[in-house]
């Protein structure tokens, strides 16, 4: 599928821009206090200094701003991940990183009591983000080591990703069977992902993740081409399997680490935007990554004005929005590759 040639991809993918505005200004003016257009751009301008202006840049700027930048990050990661492994299912959960950032923050929610006695959500979020971070940096260095050990082959970094994977979801057990029930429930609001605790440093952050996974992906969009044909195919090219696989695997788990960090262990991002860019575009991924980024930022934006309004006044975790999306979009691909198989 896709678009046949390269002038309409790319004007495609120039419109579909668009898109992400669009959805800033609807993000924006939804919610629990629903904003009239005129009213949120004048709080966007200043104009506004009442309630409806501190909702505006107190909460809901920063909130929609997270959450297009880290949907853009992690269909960029996802594409890129997809890509390195020749995989269509690999994602940061199948390299273990949200599962390591998952172990991170039960280790400060669940063994942090004092942060939690104290009353202080700055410490005890800056705390989980902290070790989200910082544990997914491990879960990456014992990836790549152990892929190293097999030649850092397509096959050894998925099979790295799952061991460690059950390691640090091992570990999380045990910390919550620790837990009593505060720390617990904390932990599972955490876990199941959300933008609501993003501030404005976390915003920067978040902008930290999509540079370095919009620099990897622009540089090494022919090299992820070259590796669709195989190895020896891509060698013959000019392309290096093993260290764009390093390279690769680094700078994405870097991303992702910083995503899980701030906004928790999404999910279903990073697998459904690659397929439906793909979908769209073709298989070339100088196409491919920035329709996905557009996919990526919209489904995530989408998914949180969702999440603010199906229960209004009362908020879901846009994890588990995500998860209602991912599901069934993945149902439907196992079905066309079954279809394939037997015809």
């Amino acid at each position: 599928m896709g678009l046949p040639n390269s002038r309409l991809k790319g004007a495609f993918v120039i419109l579909a821009t668009a898109l992400p505005p669009l959805l800033f200004f609807t993000s924006v003016s939804t919610g629990s206090v629903s904003i009239s257009f005129d009213k949120v751009v004048s709080a966007l301008l200043g104009n506004s200094e009442g309630v409806e202006g501190t909702i505006v840049w107190s909460y809901r700027v920063p909130r929609t701003i997270a959450s297009l930048v880290a949907g853009a990050a992690l269909a960029i990661n996802g594409v890129v991940l997809q890509a390195l492994t020749r995989n269509p299912l690999a994602s940061p959960f199948t390299l273990g990183l949200n599962s390591a950032a998952s172990f991170g923050a039960a280790l400060a929610i669940i063994l942090g009591k004092k942060l939690i006695s104290t009353g202080d959500p700055f410490a005890l979020t800056a705390a989980a983000s902290t070790n989200a971070f910082a544990f997914s940096i491990l879960a990456m260095v014992l990836v790549t080591g152990l892929a190293g050990l097999r030649g850092m082959t397509p096959e050894s970094l998925v099979l790295g990703g799952i061991a460690v994977a059950y390691l640090f979801s091992a570990a999380t057990s045990f910390l919550q069977y620790l837990a009593g029930e505060t720390q617990l429930r904390i932990f599972v609001l955490w876990s199941m992902g959300d933008l609501m605790r993003v501030d404005w440093l976390g915003v920067y952050l978040l902008f930290v993740a999509l540079v370095a996974s919009t620099a990897l992906s622009i540089k090494m969009a022919w090299d992820l081409n070259a590796l669709s044909l195989g190895d020896e195919t891509a060698a013959s090219l000019g392309t290096n399997p093993k260290r764009t696989r390093l390279v690769g695997t680094l700078a994405t788990a870097f991303s992702t680490a910083l995503v899980a960090s701030q906004i928790g262990p999404v999910g279903f991002v990073c697998l459904m935007s690659p397929h439906i860019a793909r979908y769209l575009v073709g298989a070339d991924n100088r196409y491919v990554i920035p329709m996905a980024a557009i996919i990526g930022t919209s489904l995530l934006t989408i998914a949180d004005v969702g999440a603010r309004t199906l229960m209004r006044p009362a908020e879901i975790p846009v994890g588990v929005i995500t998860a209602m999306f991912g599901a069934p979009f993945f149902l439907g691909l196992f079905v066309r590759a079954r279809r394939r198989i037997w015809q």
